[in-house]
């Protein structure tokens, strides 16, 4: 089953506004995707969090988990970690979280070169989005049914507000949060900018959002924004 992937990949340098980053560096990350492309047939590109523009996303996607797992032991891979190893937090500290990595069920973003428009009507591609919502659910196992029905009840809302697709995934590497195992779904919706997603939430319309609150466990939300590499 073909995977997105979602890397989370701290810089080692805190950064408080969009990152600028070394010409040295921007080299490595390009080298860097040009090798998942390579080794993936699929198409990743970085992002950095509005939040805290301390942490770079990576988004691509991959043939299977097997397939990704099968690079990661690679010796490219590691000549990758190693090119990288002193401008990426590869590993947690006491302050801060290292690079995080897992995956959703299906390539979510038509990122295969060939596979063509996956876009519906006349919905924009939600990765050309200036400003990318990402909103992480965790939800116990027992509540995954109830979720998906009550989030099949107010996906109008969220396409409604804006002129980007709305897709989600599955995480596929459940979590386990206090002894439970937890199901996560990953939703990615595209705005103009964070201040029109601020909006939504004001808006009457907004209140059925609040349906699915009850059947999740914990709720998480940033915003990214592409991060540009000078070719």
């Amino acid at each position: 089953m073909t995977v997105t992937e979602l890397a989370i990949l701290p810089l080692a340098l805190i950064q408080t506004t969009s990152p600028t980053l070394a010409p040295a560096l921007i080299n490595k990350l390009l080298q860097t995707r040009q090798a998942l492309i390579s080794a993936s047939g699929y198409h990743f590109t970085y992002y950095y969090q509005v939040e805290d523009p301390s942490i770079i996303c990576l988004i691509g996607a991959w043939d299977s988990v097997s397939a990704h797992h099968a690079f990661i032991a690679s010796p490219d891979n590691k000549e990758l970690l190693a090119l990288l190893k002193d401008d990426m937090l590869l590993s947690d500290t006491q302050e801060r979280a290292g690079m995080r990595m897992w995956h959703l069920e299906g390539d979510i973003f038509n990122l295969k070169p060939s596979g063509g428009e996956a876009n519906a009507g006349n919905k924009k591609d939600v990765l050309d989005a200036p400003i990318i919502s990402l909103k992480r659910h965790s939800i116990l196992p027992s509540k995954k049914v109830a979720f998906l029905a009550a989030f099949s009840g107010i996906k109008h809302l969220l396409e409604s507000a804006s002129p980007y697709q709305v897709v989600g995934g599955w995480r596929i590497d459940k979590e386990e949060i206090e002894g439970t195992e937890r199901e996560e779904f990953c939703l990615f919706s595209g705005f103009e900018g964070v201040e029109r997603h601020h909006e939504l939430p004001k808006t009457t319309e907004f209140e059925e959002y609040k349906t699915i609150v009850g059947e999740v466990e914990s709720f998480e939300f940033r915003h990214l924004n592409v991060l540009e590499l000078d070719t």
